[in-house]
């Protein structure tokens, strides 16, 4: 589905800036070429959306940013160049990451704030609004419901239901389309990443693997299934896991 109006945001120059291969003046500072690669794919998506808006490209920006969250060389360094940049660059970067939560606001990664409004439109197909409505759960934007969602403790939560149910979420079968599906699978890996190498849980290892053994018996082809069958393994002999912890080692 295509809407065609402007997304209110700067000129899309101001990633000359940010993307210099050398300082333009002395206090500016120089991406990483890790960096520069990340900085100029968001660019380039971000382009493609300030005339048409598309749900396939808004879904295609949403899978840049998660970069900037994922990848956690880029995240450091992005907050190492951040915080090295001139005042003239930090601006650069506002208008050339729109949509990415800037080292200091927040969380890393995609900005809900940015992407659900310009995601609720009235003539989204079924499959988009089924799409941006688990993002959207996924990330509440408002205040309480973002609240409500955190862990209220510092351990993981592997043994209570609540990771494969976020697992069981993102893997509606009412979304097909191949962008969807590669976005929902990368917001799959910081729930498999606790699943897997948290040492401070805050049930038993019984719950746990209770948890992991009964998701890979209705999952067979899970993506991570090698992982996840390594990690019962793990929870019954790794003498560095702490099980009914309250917060993980300093």
């Amino acid at each position: 589905m295509r809407r065609r109006f402007r997304l209110a945001l700067g000129p899309s120059a101001a990633v000359a800036l940010v993307l210099a291969a050398s300082p333009a003046k002395a206090e500016d500072a120089v991406p990483s070429p890790a960096l520069k690669s990340a900085l100029q794919a968001y660019h380039d998506s971000l382009s493609k959306l300030r005339w048409v808006v598309s749900d396939d490209r808004m879904a295609d920006l949403y899978d840049k940013a998660l970069v900037f969250r994922d990848d956690k060389s880029v995240a450091a360094d992005l907050a190492t160049f951040f915080e090295a940049a001139s005042d003239a660059q930090q601006e650069a970067l506002k208008e050339t990451l729109a949509g990415v939560t800037l080292p200091g606001a927040g969380p890393p990664g995609p900005d809900l704030g940015f992407f659900v409004p310009r995601a609720s439109s009235k003539d989204k197909t079924p499959e988009s609004r089924e799409f941006f409505a688990i993002l959207e759960r996924l990330h509440p934007i408002d205040p309480k419901a973002a609240e409500k969602a955190k862990p209220v403790r510092g351990c993981s939560r592997l043994g209570d239901g609540s990771l494969t149910g976020v697992l069981k979420r993102l893997e509606t079968p009412k979304v097909t389309e191949p962008v969807y599906r590669k976005v929902l699978l990368a917001e799959r890996a910081p729930f498999v990443q606790e699943m897997t190498t948290a040492t401070c849980l805050c049930g038993d290892r019984a719950a746990a693997q209770k948890e992991i053994k009964s998701w890979l018996e209705k999952h067979l082809d899970d993506p991570a299934k090698a992982q996840l069958e390594a990690r019962v393994k793990d929870l019954e002999s790794n003498p560095a896991l702490r099980f009914r912890c309250t917060s993980p080692p300093p």
